[in-house]
């Protein structure tokens, strides 16, 4: 990890803008400054003007990040669920780059036929291979283009350069890893959600070996997380998790209760025990909600 550097993470969700300034020194990680902006109504970044969007992220990120922030000016965004579309494919060895692309244009076409692919940046991360879930796996997800170039700008615009941009989700695991001194071994299981979706990952020895989207729950406060009643493609690990991480961008109020199938431990994460942190940001954090800070700090975590 780089080393004697102050950068910046900015959890975006539909309800809140969270960030975290952090000091990152040999000797370990310290918070700098922490806020966050509530907004006045949760955003459906898929369904809200690109117009209205921009609007309300440049008097959040003006009136927070860039008029507060002390040191820092590299800038990372964790991003809410529905700014992505996710899907898992398979990877050619005889195809290049232009050609996975191009595959999984076609692929995403197929799943999301009224998408305009020309709003999309694509991005793939292997899988690891398990007899589980097979080899030569990827996760694909595509990112709306039009949102990560209007934070690039307005960044610019500010005295700041955009360091990565990643799904909260994925933000969140980097701070699971390092928070908990990585994955114990064996199969952990994170999950991500919002008011509408949840998303699963889960990890072999630390090593991601699946993912999914699936729909939430509607008719219910309680989100069981059982393996085999989940999902199909998740039976194959009935009884097999052990650990479960949970991180939510949901409304309180309409937030789910937790709940595990027998002898999985659900983990719950505390900044303070690996992060320094003073007493004005510790007062800060106590009235903040954990799960919005993690992906924050994950993004920065995450970075080379």
């Amino acid at each position: 990890m780089f080393s004697g550097q102050t950068r910046t993470g900015v959890h975006i969700s539909e309800r809140k803008i969270q960030y975290i300034e952090l000091l990152i020194e040999n000797a370990g990680v310290q918070i700098v400054d922490i806020g966050e902006f509530n907004f006045n109504e949760n955003i459906d970044f898929s369904k809200i003007k690109e117009t209205i969007v921009q609007e309300i992220l440049v008097a959040a990120l003006d009136s927070k990040l860039f008029a507060n922030r002390k040191y820092s000016t590299i800038v990372s965004f964790a991003l809410p669920l529905n700014v992505f579309k996710f899907f898992t494919s398979y990877n050619c060895s005889q195809f290049d780059f232009k050609e996975h692309l191009a595959f999984h244009r076609w692929e995403m076409q197929l799943l999301y036929p009224k998408i305009d692919f020309s709003d999309l940046i694509f991005s793939f991360a292997n899988v690891q291979d398990t007899i589980l879930f097979g080899k030569n796996r990827k996760i694909v997800a595509a990112g709306n283009r039009n949102l990560f170039h209007f934070l690039t700008t307005l960044c610019k615009k500010n005295k700041m350069r955009i360091g990565a941009f990643d799904f909260a989700h994925f933000a969140f695991d980097k701070a699971v890893k390092y928070l908990n001194d990585g994955f114990p071994d064996g199969i952990s299981a994170t999950i991500y959600y919002n008011d509408k979706s949840v998303s699963i990952e889960l990890f072999l020895n630390g090593d991601t070996i699946f993912h999914k989207v699936i729909p939430r729950p509607l008719d219910t406060d309680e989100f069981l997380f059982d393996p085999k009643i989940l999902d199909n493609e998740l039976k194959v690990a009935s009884g097999l998790v052990r650990r479960l991480f949970v991180c939510r961008e949901s409304d309180p109020d309409k937030d789910l209760k937790i709940l595990a199938s027998d002898n999985l431990e659900i983990i719950d994460l505390k900044l303070t025990d690996e992060i320094v942190i003073s007493e004005d940001n510790s007062r800060i954090l106590r009235r903040s909600d954990i799960n919005y800070i993690l992906p924050a700090c994950g993004i920065v975590l995450r970075q080379p």
